[in-house]
């Protein structure tokens, strides 16, 4: 009877793990917490600092906010320390080494978010218990949701890259020294067009009181901001040069370049409203402003074009588009062997020859301004493309 009880009481520890009870832990309680006082700092000399370890996991980082100049996420605090009052000598105990109890129920530091923005800095834990080991070593972790101060420069949109300070402070932070500051994002999900390139820790210390500075370098995804909306831009401006492809005799000329910067008005309207709030000086949105002042240029220079050919039959054009037929003539290296020169007398012995403009030259002028802006406005928005692309890069 004796070996079957052994047997069975052997098998129980086994399949429990526990040599111990409830009412073992709850006697080891009562004699760690008998005259234990969690108001006072748990150091048997107060002339020594207490030394913390802080380590911030990174769960999720949530929103980057480029118009409040936040970012916001959750994560855990795991931050540890010994306690001088809650060491026991697990032989004495059942070989109990470690327990487990409520954080109301002992000292623990005050950790706040220092540069916090929902509110003065603090984090709300669900966390209701403590770690503690037979050496006094206690484990707390802190779940926290925090919303922090990022300054967010979106001067560089969509090719941005953002530097966020998470700091936290003990505001009972007198006797209390920092040991170590870690940072783990290995677990971390990031919503939105952002990823983690590296983190950073720190301690800093401050008017004589320290602080744990864990730094977060993200970097915005541009993929889908050029793909979604500079690449159709790009189409818009480019389909936009196809109206000096168009005839001036043709009466599609004028309504193709102004439906097309209509299409392309509307479309810079919408764009704007999905970029940051905070982007006016943002390369993209100069880009956009550029693109713009060059599809109202080739609107306006498309109905001058056109106010031009509307002399091509008159035989006598007026003096403003006889002097653009002979620019267009100089760049473009014409030389009319067959032209008529008309002498006009002045003097007796003076004589000045004066070149006549036929309403066939007015059409060929216009055929030739639609090779010259065509090179010109393609050259400016390629001019334009590349400068804001070597920006950004």
């Amino acid at each position: 009877m004796m070996l079957l009880l052994l047997f069975l009481n052997a098998f129980i520890v086994i399949r429990t793990g526990l040599g111990y009870s409830a009412e073992n832990v709850v006697n080891l309680k009562k004699t760690l917490f008998k005259t234990y006082d969690k108001d006072v700092r748990p150091s048997l000399d107060f002339s020594k600092s207490l030394d913390v370890d802080v380590k911030l996991v990174f769960h999720e980082v949530d929103e980057v906010n480029e118009k409040s100049q936040s970012i916001s996420g959750s994560g855990k605090l795991k931050i540890k320390w010994n306690d001088n009052y809650l060491t026991w000598n697990e032989s004495n105990f059942y070989d109990i080494n470690q327990i487990l109890v409520p954080e109301e129920a002992i000292w623990k530091p005050d950790i706040r978010i220092h540069n916090g923005r929902a509110s003065i800095g603090s984090s709300e834990s669900k966390s209701k218990q403590v770690k503690i080991e037979k050496n006094g070593d206690v484990t707390w972790i802190h779940f926290l949701w925090f919303e922090t101060q990022c300054a967010i420069d979106v001067k560089y949109y969509p090719f941005d890259n953002q530097s966020c300070d998470i700091e936290f402070i003990f505001l009972n932070g007198d006797g209390i020294w920092i040991d170590s500051a870690v940072v783990d994002t290995d677990v971390t999900e990031v919503k939105d067009d952002w990823i983690i390139e590296k983190t950073n820790s720190r301690i800093v210390n401050r008017n004589n009181k320290q602080r744990a500075q864990f730094k977060l370098y993200i970097k915005r995804k541009p993929y889908r901001v050029l793909l979604e909306f500079v690449f159709p831009v790009v189409i818009m401006a480019v389909l936009d040069l196809f109206t000096f492809c168009i005839p001036c005799d043709s009466g599609e000329k004028i309504s193709y370049t102004t439906t097309m910067y209509l299409a392309f008005s509307v479309y810079t309207f919408i764009l704007s409203s999905y970029l940051p709030e905070s982007s006016d000086n943002s390369v993209i949105a100069i880009f956009l402003k550029a693109m713009m002042v060059i599809e109202t240029a080739i609107v306006a220079v498309t109905a001058i074009q056109l106010r031009i050919n509307h002399h091509s039959n008159n035989p006598s054009p007026p003096s403003w588009v006889k002097v653009i037929c002979r620019l267009t003539n100089k760049v473009t290296c014409y030389s009319n062997k067959n032209k008529v020169k008309v002498f006009k007398e002045k003097y007796s012995e003076d004589l000045d020859v004066d070149e006549e403009i036929s309403g066939k030259d007015v059409k060929r002028t216009c055929d030739n301004l639609d090779r010259i802006l065509f090179w010109f406005f393609a050259v400016a928005m390629l001019l334009t493309s590349l400068s804001c692309l070597l920006i950004v890069s």
